[in-house]
């Protein structure tokens, strides 16, 4: 006696448990679920070292994604160098036809979702860090405001510090 077997019915028990470019369409959004693992080139199967993190698919899936390195210099330009600051983050999926090893395949790039404000609010940081890095621990505001400039930060001292919560003792801003 056979039994009627629908396809899609069975088609999600079983999928990879790797995210592909089929598993998604550009737009799509994930969710950063880990703070994801670097696997050197003897566990990844292709010659060469990755980085692999989880992601929630929009339909709740969570898949493992292995992030190239366009994705990967994305999102370390938005969510910063630690990936523990990820977890939670979104991310905007692209996906286009590239020749990968001579054979054509669908690539997943990913796009940082990201406030305006939490961008400046990462460039602030950075900012401060870099100072912090070079030994200073005070500044002038006008000193500050110099820095902004040069950075390109369109905001005022007095805005950047609050969005620090930097204290400052008269014109002295301790970092």
């Amino acid at each position: 006696m056979s039994t009627l077997v629908k396809l899609s019915e069975i088609e999600k028990k079983i999928s990879s448990r790797f995210l592909r470019g089929e598993d998604v369409k550009s737009g799509d959004v994930v969710t950063i679920v880990d703070e994801g693992e670097f696997l050197d080139e003897t566990q990844t199967g292709f010659g060469r070292p990755a980085f692999r993190i989880k992601v929630r698919l929009e339909s709740g899936d969570e898949k493992l994604w292995t992030v190239n390195r366009t994705s990967l210099n994305n999102l370390k330009k938005a969510f910063g160098d630690d990936t523990k600051f990820w977890v939670g983050k979104k991310v905007r999926l692209e996906t286009s036809i590239q020749n990968v090893r001579g054979q054509l395949r669908t690539v997943i790039i990913g796009f940082p979702v990201v406030q305006e404000e939490d961008l400046l609010a990462r460039e602030l940081r950075d900012l401060v860090n870099s100072l912090k890095q070079t030994g200073m621990r005070e500044i002038s505001k006008s000193d500050f405001q110099r820095f902004l400039t040069i950075k390109g930060l369109k905001v005022s001292v007095d805005e950047a510090l609050s969005k620090l919560n930097l204290k400052v003792e008269g014109d002295v801003v301790k970092l």
